[in-house]
């Protein structure tokens, strides 16, 4: 039991990456669609 404990962490990794990705794409959309608006 203690094995699968260790080995948590690095299966939910790789989806913390995948979703601070998701993020960082998503901050970038909306900040490129606020300066468009200014834009205007």
């Amino acid at each position: 039991m203690g094995s699968l404990v260790q080995s948590a962490p690095e299966i939910l990794l790789p989806d913390r990456k995948i979703m601070e990705e998701r993020l960082y794409v998503t901050d970038l959309c909306t900040i490129f669609a606020t300066i468009k608006q200014e834009n205007r």
